[in-house]
């Protein structure tokens, strides 16, 4: 017959499951019809928990919007552990860097950098407290690729590594900060990007991505 579970192992399984519940209500709030900033009290209504509980989770509201915005750069993690593992050439500052360009460069980045922008309020706007949310986001992910680049190269530490990550977020800053604060009108609401904003976006990406791989950024036309 099989031991029953220990009463810790159980408390610890509740507790993950009530906190991925918790995840999923603000997710949900975020993604519904009225996308920004919620409340506690909304939060609480909608994961069916207490104020209480969710403080005992997390320490604000801040820290679970960063942890449902890791979840949308997850898909750039797995991405990028791929693409250091099957690297022909040998993993140097700049081939790390050129890999990041190469990953990063999709039609999902806009969506993910619009999302961190729009929990703030009803369209997105680069503010220092969207700033924060982006920026501890990226953070929250360093440790992790941090690992998978000393992993894969023979010739980086984890001082080199820490370099890297710090330049690949101050760049996405950057680019996310001049793409929002450019062309504000083109951000229709919180959650849809027009055309001509994504073409803006990428092109701004496009002068980010020369810069890490050592090229001569193209210039940017207006749209």
């Amino acid at each position: 017959m099989t031991a029953e579970t220990p009463a810790p192992d159980r408390r610890l399984a509740q507790k993950q499951r009530t906190r991925e519940q918790i995840l999923a209500a603000a997710a949900a709030l975020i993604e519904g019809d009225l996308p920004g900033r919620f409340s506690v009290d909304e939060l609480v209504e909608q994961a069916d928990v207490s104020r209480r509980t969710i403080f005992n989770h997390f320490e604000s509201l801040d820290e679970i919007l960063i942890h449902v915005g890791v979840e949308r750069l997850f898909v750039f993690s797995d991405a990028l552990e791929t693409s250091l593992a099957n690297a022909a050439e040998p993993l140097d500052r700049s081939a790390v860097l050129a890999i990041f360009a190469d990953v990063l460069d999709t039609d999902v980045l806009p969506e993910v950098i619009a999302y961190f922008m729009s929990t703030m309020g009803m369209k997105p706007s680069y503010t220092a407290h969207s700033h924060q949310l982006f920026h501890g986001a990226f953070t929250h992910m360093s440790e992790e690729i941090v690992e998978q680049i000393v992993s894969a190269s023979d010739v980086l530490d984890r001082f080199d590594a820490d370099l890297i990550i710090a330049t690949v977020i101050a760049g996405m800053e950057t680019v996310a900060k001049h793409w929002l604060n450019a062309e504000p009108l083109l951000h229709t609401d919180g959650a849809s990007i027009t055309p001509e904003s994504r073409i803006r976006f990428h092109a701004l990406f496009a002068r980010l991505a020369a810069t890490w791989r050592a090229g001569e950024p193209p210039h940017l036309h207006e749209h």
